[in-house]
């Protein structure tokens, strides 16, 4: 995400981007609804007149090998904005994006989803560190990064292309 903000500010693209990163999607008791997703429900619920055409959040996507599934919120009530997102992702050959369906997530696009917000969870939930103490950076992969970043930009790209 630094580095998109990097290419965007070097190259202004056709439509405004805000990247905003959320806390306490994770806190309380597993399980318990109202214990996840404080950051974006509160940043949900407290947009006035600031109305994102789309969103999309990344979560997870730097894994070595990873597999960016159709997550199943997102597939039903952003389906559109899902499919824009894979076949940037085929045309790019960008392979860590399966047309596979993944799990229903409970993530920071559901509060964007319930305010009528297109939005989508790039996410690879099949991490077995999740949430342990072997959640380190050797796990990474920058071709894994990379190949979201560049489908993140291609998208921005060609959607101010195609609201002008």
């Amino acid at each position: 995400l630094l580095e998109m903000s990097r290419l965007l500010r070097e190259s202004k693209p056709p439509v405004g981007v805000d990247i905003v990163f959320f806390d306490g999607e994770d806190y309380g008791f597993e399980g318990v609804q109202e214990d996840y997703i404080l950051g974006s429900s509160y940043f949900a619920s407290h947009m006035s007149r600031y109305n994102p055409e789309a969103v999309i959040i990344v979560d997870m996507v730097g894994e070595k090998g990873a597999e960016i599934k159709r997550e199943r919120f997102s597939e039903i009530y952003s389906g559109q904005l899902m499919d824009e997102l894979y076949e940037i992702a085929d045309s790019l050959g960008v392979s860590s994006f399966s047309d596979e369906k993944g799990s229903h997530i409970l993530d920071d696009h559901i509060p964007f989803i319930r305010r009528g917000i297109p939005a989508v969870d790039l996410i690879d939930f099949d991490y077995p560190q999740w949430h342990t103490l072997e959640d380190t950076p050797d796990k990474c992969s920058p071709g894994s990064l990379e190949g979201v970043g560049r489908v993140l930009i291609e998208y921005i790209w060609t959607r101010g292309r195609d609201t002008r």
